[in-house]
């Protein structure tokens, strides 16, 4: 009795793993360009090695663009630093120096925008400055996750001037226009966002509905509200 030989299965593999871009760019290239130069092997390759080459190619051209940028930033960067040092200099080895010696009062020196050593700073409240809902996270069943920023620094802490960021939330119904809409239409003060975010936990019953939800600033010398967002929204889930 013959015994059957094993023929072994080919199995191709790119071996792409580990090598830098351009490496597989270029092994990349000799296949497609392989695969053009004997069509008659792999007919009716798909995508056809044409467009692959054209592919290669136009990446290889972003990746010398990219590094031209990269060069072009880094000169601009330090064109910046440059600059900045310059300035500082400027404003504080000679203009402050200059507009001391020319014996204006402390209120012409605040006027034109100086601090006076020795007294503390009022910093004004930005015009427009108001309170944004950047996103609200409903990944976690629940609760809403509130992640709020200044609408023009957009950043999450508490700018100049604001003692706290209260929330105020209404539960169905009408979507408010403002907060008096919001508090007549039944909604009310949740608490107060700490660090750029408030965390809102309802009852599953109010699952199916539309949260929606007002942050308010409240002024840090009268500790009455003064600013508010706009109205955000998300689904209970």
């Amino acid at each position: 009795m013959s015994k059957k030989k094993l023929v072994k299965k080919m199995i191709i593999v790119l071996l792409l793993y580990g090598l830098a871009l351009e490496e597989k760019l270029q092994k990349m290239f000799n296949i497609a360009t392989a695969h053009a130069a004997n069509a008659a092997l792999v007919t009716g390759l798909t995508p056809t090695p044409a467009t692959i080459l054209t592919k290669i190619a136009a990446t290889r051209t972003l990746i010398s663009n990219r590094d031209a940028l990269l060069v072009q930033a880094k000169s601009i960067t330090q064109e910046i630093l440059d600059n900045e040092t310059d300035l500082e200099n400027t404003f504080v080895s000679e203009w402050a120096t200059q507009t001391q010696n020319a014996g204006i009062t402390e209120a012409n020196a605040l006027l034109l925008g100086y601090s006076i050593k020795g007294k503390k700073e009022v910093v004004p409240f930005p015009e427009g400055s108001a309170p944004l809902v950047s996103t609200i996270d409903i990944n976690v069943h629940g609760q809403h996750t509130i992640h709020i920023k200044n609408n023009l620094s957009g950043k999450s802490g508490l700018p100049p001037g604001v003692l706290r960021m209260d929330v105020y939330g209404q539960t169905g119904g009408t979507a408010p226009a403002d907060l008096a809409a919001l508090i007549a239409n039944g909604g009310g003060y949740l608490g107060t966002a700490g660090r750029g975010k408030y965390i809102n936990k309802y009852t599953v019953a109010k699952v199916g509905d539309v949260e929606y939800y007002i942050i308010v600033y409240v002024d840090k010398i009268t500790k009455k509200p003064f600013a508010y967002s706009v109205v955000a929204s998300a689904p209970l889930v």
